[in-house]
């Protein structure tokens, strides 16, 4: 069974009314400390991001919910990208490029900081490597400043690992082939590969969108046994790309696939990719992810987490559920939120 992700007409309206919110010069500033506000800081945020683009009454409260999570969106891809970020104040330059149901679109971001003369050289180059920006690699490979022998050498470390790791495919003349089965360093196993790629903040969605898509699934399943699945990797998968195969990887790191799904904007899916998940997913496991709904219940409001909880309890299988029932029989103080909302 194919998943796929089709967010809805009200849900991408919203969005893009509150990416130009967000965009906006009086506000940007405040995407760098979002996740530190308190709820009455965000809603007086809200309210002075109102007076910019007016929403009507009946917009008001999911406009407010929308907006908290694209500032969340900033801060993560921030947070994310902060080994590059560090080489200069390159925030002052930054657009960032959506995608309609509100999630940032990195390579796009990427390309337009990276084509950016303002921005420092080496964060542009460390950018577009990253970012597998093939063109823009070129283009700064033949005007890197490194005539006087110091300019490469002098530069932040990881400027030199990015230099390293890309230097290959650059020869290659970019070839596909390589980067398909090349580019991995012969002397690299594939989980000290990732764990590579993934220190030093290489898109791996960039990267498996180039690949055959044989390639790419295999990479995708490594990718999520090794944990280093993301929001940003499990919306390419359930873009319609993998001919039938996402849960093929999901199955990998059933929890891992699930916790994703419990993140903005794909919430909505996380009852049907489960539905898929019962056989690689543990009672000890289930325990788990129904207790961190109980807590998404107690913080989150950009989403019926309630609603969500009941629909997954009511899903599982008989053994499943005698399985927490029993344990929490057997336990004091710690799924308390989760013996209250059981027995409701």
């Amino acid at each position: 069974m194919e998943l796929v992700f089709i967010p809805s007409l009200e849900h991408m309206a919203m969005v893009k009314l509150t990416t130009r919110i967000c965009e906006h010069p009086d506000i940007l500033p405040f995407t760098n400390n979002c996740s530190t506000r308190t709820e009455d800081n965000l809603k007086q945020f809200f309210e002075n991001a109102n007076e910019i683009i007016r929403l009507p009454n009946s917009l008001q409260s999911i406009g407010f919910l929308i907006l908290k999570a694209v500032c969340f969106e900033i801060f993560f891809w921030r947070k994310r990208h902060q080994k590059a970020l560090c080489f200069t104040t390159v925030e002052t330059f930054m657009k960032f490029s959506w995608r309609s149901d509100g999630t940032i679109h990195s390579s796009k971001t990427a390309k337009a900081l990276v084509t950016d003369e303002n921005v420092p050289f080496c964060c542009r180059f460390y950018f577009a490597c990253c970012h597998f920006l093939e063109n823009d690699i070129l283009y700064l490979w033949n005007r890197f400043p490194i005539y006087d022998g110091t300019e490469l050498f002098h530069s932040p470390s990881s400027i030199y690992t990015i230099f390293s790791l890309f230097l290959p495919w650059i020869e290659s003349g970019f070839s596909a082939e390589f980067l398909a089965n090349e580019f991995k360093p012969t002397y690299f196993s594939d989980e000290i590969f990732l764990d590579h790629l993934y220190h030093e903040e290489v898109s791996l969605r960039c990267f498996i969108e180039r690949l055959p898509i044989d390639k790419c699934i295999d990479w995708l399943k490594k990718i999520t046994k090794r944990q280093y699945l993301d929001r940003d990797l499990a919306h390419f998968v359930v873009c319609g790309s993998l001919r039938n195969q996402e849960i093929a990887v999901f199955r990998e790191n059933a929890t891992i696939a699930l916790l994703i799904f419990l993140r903005w904007p794909l919430q909505s899916m996380f009852v049907d990719v489960a539905k898929h998940l019962w056989n690689y997913l543990s009672e000890e496991k289930f325990l788990l992810l129904l207790n961190y709904i109980c807590d998404e219940i107690n913080v989150r409001d950009d989403f019926d987490y309630s609603e969500l909880f009941q629909e997954f309890w009511r899903d599982s299988p008989l053994s499943y559920k005698e399985y927490v029932e029993d344990k929490l029989e057997n336990t004091d103080d710690e799924f308390l939120n989760l013996k209250s909302i059981l027995r409701r």
